[in-house]
């Protein structure tokens, strides 16, 4: 978390925000974001 806090991410972007609780309740999930919206993000960090 503290590479996640140097890289000045302070709040998680809009397809973040949604997909962490479906990605930590262990369903599957299909993200659909423009480039550059933190999808990555999304499935990587929970």
């Amino acid at each position: 978390m503290d590479v996640i806090a140097r890289q000045n991410f302070t709040e998680p972007t809009a397809i973040q925000a949604q997909g962490w609780p479906v990605a930590l309740s262990g369903l599957d999930m299909v993200g659909v974001a423009q480039t550059g919206s933190g999808k990555t993000l999304s499935y990587l960090l929970p």
